[in-house]
């Protein structure tokens, strides 16, 4: 909802999204309203089939961020958003790289993390019933931002529930880029 929202002012219509673990394809639905041609990928076939169900999406793939590259041409979307999928990651070298190869010039990146408020690290990790989840550090992203050449347009801290049984919540942070 917030990545649409700060989006919707830049969309124009015939321009192509990507979503990157686009699961059942709730970031980028509102997206087909306004005649984006919309791109999924993800790593779970079982989401690919519902999001796939719902007929808005041009293609979705069966990807791997971490092994395969990104099976699009150089410079194709207009926006890639990658929404509640940094914090299964320790490093985000790679999937900037990959991410960066496929933007156009004056494209959109929009993505979410767990933030490193702990130490200076570039990542901390925390284990949430039996899975790694790691927090970024600003900096750390800040210095990403600046190899691959996007700038930092926006940024909006939001609350989730860490424990459905226990109540806890976990903040996350929405980051905007856009590609020089």
């Amino acid at each position: 909802e917030l990545l649409y929202k700060y989006l919707s002012k830049f969309i124009q219509k015939d321009t192509k999204l990507l979503d990157i673990g686009v699961g059942t394809g709730i970031s980028s639905q509102r997206f087909h309203n306004r005649q984006v041609v919309l791109y999924g990928l993800d790593n779970s076939s079982d989401m690919l089939a519902i999001c796939e169900a719902k007929g808005i999406f041009k293609e979705v793939l069966l990807f791997d961020i971490l092994k395969d590259e990104i099976p699009y041409p150089e410079a194709i979307f207009d926006y890639v958003i990658c929404s509640g999928v940094f914090h299964f990651f320790s490093s985000l070298e790679e999937i900037f790289a990959k991410i960066s190869r496929v933007i156009k010039c004056d494209g959109f990146f929009a993505f979410t993390i767990i933030e490193n408020y702990k130490n200076d690290q570039p990542y901390t990790t925390e284990i949430i019933n039996g899975v790694n989840l790691y927090q970024h550090s600003k900096d750390y992203l800040s210095s990403l931002t600046n190899q691959f050449n996007f700038i930092n347009l926006y940024e909006q801290t939001f609350t989730t529930v860490r424990d459905l049984n226990t109540k806890e919540l976990l903040d996350h942070t929405l980051i905007i880029l856009r590609k020089e």
